[in-house]
């Protein structure tokens, strides 16, 4: 098992390098898209290691080399680009192009270029070598026998915490932690080449809980689309602008965007069996 880890850990440093370095372009979409998931399955990692025997020293890791700069900076920039995407549909749908709106996204795409050109400035392979060896340590220092069974804790204690978050009142606000969870448990399935493993009630297949990452992932990227058209709007209203195609789009996107989060909700319920009533 722990070659698993370790074979893992070396795909997503290499993925992570090859494509961070390549996204030299705002038109760099795969590549942009593909060095985020490569942070994600490694900060995963790290959040597991962290919780079981010998993984306290993995602490600051992550801050290495300024991965965090890098993840967040991207994050931005990939949700502007996901939001022209969106809102080329709507365009084709309704035939009206949101001038206005589009050149909003375009500058916000253009400052998180920016800030993920500086944090590519700071990059350095030989640090990265260094996160690498460093949380290959601390799996190398688990006890093989243990391995399995602290996967299985961490992702029942992971499925705890989802159930404990549909529970809350306001299951809107808590919809974007669910998806982090359900990822948290796909990668390390995928890690451990686990296709399907039953916890209690729930049976875990690799490819639904992809698709249900999916789906809340479609929940939040019209959720983002949503805010930053809330956003242009606001500042229409600031310079008194009435007369703009984007005032009638927000409730073509409102609509789509409560069926959307139905849907979601819906999804999270069934997989992991909650009761609308509890």
């Amino acid at each position: 098992m722990k070659n698993n880890f370790i074979t893992y850990i070396h795909l997503q440093t290499k993925l992570f390098r090859k494509n961070f370095i390549q996204s030299t372009s705002r038109r760099n979409f795969d590549e942009i898209h593909d060095y985020r998931v490569a942070l994600k399955r490694l900060r995963n990692i790290v959040n597991f290691i962290k919780q079981i025997p010998g993984g306290k020293n993995l602490k600051k890791c992550f801050n290495i080399n300024n991965l965090n700069q890098a993840f967040k900076s991207g994050g931005i920039l990939r949700e502007m680009q996901i939001n022209r995407i969106i809102l080329g549909r709507y365009e084709q749908k309704s035939g009206i192009r949101y001038y206005g709106f589009r050149d909003y996204i375009n500058r916000r795409e253009k400052e998180a270029f920016r800030n993920l050109k500086k944090a590519r400035s700071r990059f350095a392979a030989s640090k990265l070598k260094k996160f690498e060896a460093k949380v290959i340590a601390a799996i190398k220092s688990l006890p093989p026998a243990m391995l399995s069974e602290y996967i299985d804790n961490f992702i029942v204690k992971k499925i705890a915490q989802i159930k404990d978050l549909v529970r809350e009142h306001n299951v809107e606000s808590t919809l974007h932690r669910i998806r982090r969870e359900t990822k948290s448990i796909k990668y390390l399935l995928e890690m451990n080449n686990t296709q399907s493993k039953s916890y209690g009630d729930i049976e875990f297949e690799l490819d639904i809980v992809t698709d249900l990452e999916d789906q809340i992932g479609n929940w939040h990227d019209q959720q983002v689309f949503k805010n930053e058209l809330e956003k242009y709007i606001s500042i229409l209203e600031k310079r008194k602008i009435a007369d703009e195609p984007a005032n009638k789009l927000i409730i073509d996107v409102g609509k789509d965007y409560n069926l959307i989060f139905k849907q979601s909700v819906k999804a999270v319920y069934d997989h992991y069996k909650i009761s609308t009533k509890s």
